[in-house]
């Protein structure tokens, strides 16, 4: 059965040039059909270089979206836009949100963007946390929390908007969608330490927008059937939100990258 090789939050900005070497080998003799990594792959400034490692390793396909880390030390628009502009000239790799559909058979497609956590999920203006994302992403510095809530919104519609109209796409033509993303979509699959509960880390690592969007996609189409994974949390864990829709979070540690299970399909 054909699979695809899957990575979450790896921060390979993280490592000594001796264990990315290694990770990317590891990659390269494990990954056969697909990798997919769901974000969290470097810092902006470093993003390109590190993702031309892993393009010139690999020789299977490469799919990816951002993660909030990737964005560090720049903007949102041209981060994306240098990502776009880097994964039009690289030899195998394939930025989701600008792919579209991805058809991996007759059965299954892949679809995906990182998304945003939108600070719906818990109480978002009662929480003490202050994420770097806040300090070290530009467009997220904010004159005050109502601010700052409003461009988290604005960033998670419009992933939720993309991802709409994507998934009923993938829909016409396929039985089965996987969808990668880096926030989890529901409060029910944002896992850390074994958990998945409301606190005041919850509205900082959900993204409710897009969730609200998937659940009402997969009520409309019950014969198919919906499979997401995302990272974000460092925490493992899965849930199915209706009959026809499971996701999967992934576990990560810093500096230790691993692959996850493998996500097999037909």
């Amino acid at each position: 059965m054909p699979q695809i090789s899957w990575v979450t939050d790896p921060h390979l900005n993280f490592l000594k040039p001796e264990a990315l070497h290694a990770f990317t080998d590891e990659l390269a003799a494990q990954c056969r059909n697909a990798l997919l990594i769901t974000g969290d792959i470097a810092e902006s400034p470093s993003i390109t270089p590190l993702m031309d490692v892993l393009d010139q390793k690999l020789s299977c396909p490469i799919y990816f979206v951002l993660g909030n880390h990737d964005y560090y030390f720049g903007n949102i628009d041209e981060t994306r836009r240098r990502v776009r502009a880097w994964s039009h000239q690289s030899r195998r790799s394939h930025w989701l949100p600008d792919t579209g559909v991805i058809s991996l058979s007759e059965q299954t497609a892949l679809i995906g963007h990182g998304a945003w956590s939108d600070g719906r999920a818990g109480d978002f203006m009662g929480s003490q946390i202050h994420l770097n994302d806040y300090r070290h992403i530009a467009d997220l510095v904010c004159d005050s929390k109502q601010e700052l809530h409003h461009r988290l919104i604005q960033l998670a519609t419009e992933a939720a908007d993309y991802l709409e109209q994507t998934l009923k796409e993938a829909l016409r033509n396929h039985n089965h969608v996987i969808l990668g993303t880096h926030s989890p979509p529901f409060a029910e699959a944002c896992w850390h330490d074994g958990r998945a509960e409301i606190n005041e880390w919850t509205p900082h690592f959900t993204c409710v927008t897009v969730g609200e969007r998937l659940i009402q996609v997969m009520k409309a189409h019950p014969n198919h059937t919906l499979e997401v994974v995302c990272g974000h949390t460092h925490g493992q864990g899965e849930v199915s939100m209706l009959p026809n829709l499971r996701v999967l979070t992934g576990g990560a540690e810093y500096l230790a990258p691993e692959l996850q299970h493998p996500i097999l399909f037909h």
